[in-house]
């Protein structure tokens, strides 16, 4: 709101501007506030990426244990006790695209905007997932709820709505290739997954690592 009644005294326009908060500062606060500002961004996109480096590194962990992925990736390290093959893996996963993108001198604003879209289609699906799953799941440990089922019922509804609306709007922008990566990500991930349940029958997984 402030960005926009801003913009708008200014008689610029926010959609176009590549650097906000500094024609802002240069505006409107002293010269030095955009420096401060960017620091303080920089700082916040490395606390998400260290985040996300994490919840990746603990899911590639309990994809091991598992035995969903390589063993390798549920080992940990003898001395310091974490999960580097899973820890790096992540790191790579966070770090490589950015990277090689700018080393093939490719647009990073871009592909950050393709990169954004297939990230939040992905959130959308594993929610979805996880609400479709969690009656079965309760049901399963023997502590079954029939608020359980009505809350992800309805979880999974709503957020199936904002998925479709999610995927088919970029469809129609220079986003669309970014609909076919996610679409090409998740039928490999979905055979994938089948495979795996097959050749292995749901009494036997991730058997040897709880022996």
């Amino acid at each position: 709101t402030v960005q926009l009644t801003a913009f708008q005294s200014l008689g610029r326009n926010l959609g176009t501007s590549t650097s906000p908060v500094n024609e802002l500062s240069a505006a409107f606060g002293p010269p030095w506030l955009a420096g401060v500002l960017d620091v303080a961004v920089a700082l916040s996109f490395l606390a998400c990426a260290i985040a996300s480096a994490a919840a990746i590194a603990r899911i590639l962990f309990a994809m091991g244990r598992e035995l969903v992925l390589p063993v390798r990736f549920g080992h940990t390290d003898p001395v310091r006790q974490v999960p580097t093959v899973a820890t790096r893996s992540a790191v790579a996963l966070i770090a490589g695209p950015p990277v090689i993108a700018a080393g093939l001198g490719l647009d990073l604003q871009a592909m950050m905007g393709v990169l954004i879209v297939i990230a939040a289609a992905g959130f959308l699906t594993a929610y979805v997932l996880v609400c479709v799953a969690a009656p079965v799941f309760t049901r399963h440990i023997g502590e079954p709820h029939p608020w359980t089922t009505v809350l992800t019922s309805a979880g999974a509804v709503l957020t199936s709505t904002a998925l479709g609306t999610s995927s088919v709007v970029p469809t129609q922008t220079a986003h669309a290739a970014a609909m076919w990566a996610l679409g090409v990500l998740l039928l490999a991930g979905s055979g994938s997954g089948a495979a795996r349940l097959a050749g292995d029958p749901p009494g036997q997984r991730g058997a040897s690592t709880r022996g």
